[in-house]
């Protein structure tokens, strides 16, 4: 398998395909279609937070998983990606996404921003997740939401990144 057959046969197999995808997201080669009988059963937008392609949009670590703790693990993997990605502008009334939620916006529902949003703000704190709520219940002025644009830079190396069954993340100094 390629990194990229891995990524978007085997990983996301039955996850929605990206759409205007551009570097540095991935899509992998038409004659890679075989690979899909390896893919995953199971969809779960989490995924999106937990794949990481080393642009600097994303953390400078890659989350190490572990069955037993896989539930705990991809929350606590989304809350620290999230945390770091969503950007409110309270004054202006505008929420930004990270990209990889336009990206792969049909893994968080029929594909309205709404949508993501939604799905998203149960990894914020709580203060932030208030900001949200209270951005939507103004019946006179909804908020806008945005995507943040694609970084074509990258991170130099990535360390690995241990997600206990605890719900904040801890780092591992020893790969």
């Amino acid at each position: 398998f390629s990194l990229a057959e891995l990524d978007c046969c085997v990983i996301r197999g039955k996850m929605s395909r990206g759409s205007n995808m551009k570097a540095p997201f991935i899509e992998a080669p038409k004659a890679s279609g075989g690979y899909r009988l390896y893919a995953l059963g199971f969809v779960d937008a989490r995924v999106n937070f937990v794949l990481n392609n080393g642009n600097l949009t994303n953390p400078p670590s890659v989350p190490v998983l572990t069955p037993e703790h896989l539930e705990d693990q991809l929350a606590a993997a989304s809350a620290h990606y999230l945390q770091r990605q969503i950007i409110l502008d309270a004054p202006r009334r505008t929420i930004f996404l990270p990209k990889i939620c336009d990206v792969y916006r049909k893994d968080f529902g029929p594909g309205e921003p709404f949508d993501c949003v939604q799905f998203c703000v149960q990894y914020l704190d709580e203060d932030t997740q208030t900001v949200v709520i209270d951005m939507f219940n103004d019946d006179l002025n909804s908020p806008v939401i945005k995507y943040q644009a694609p970084s074509e830079l990258t991170h130099s190396n990535l360390k690995l990144q241990n997600f206990y069954h605890v719900s904040a993340p801890v780092a591992d100094s020893d790969p």
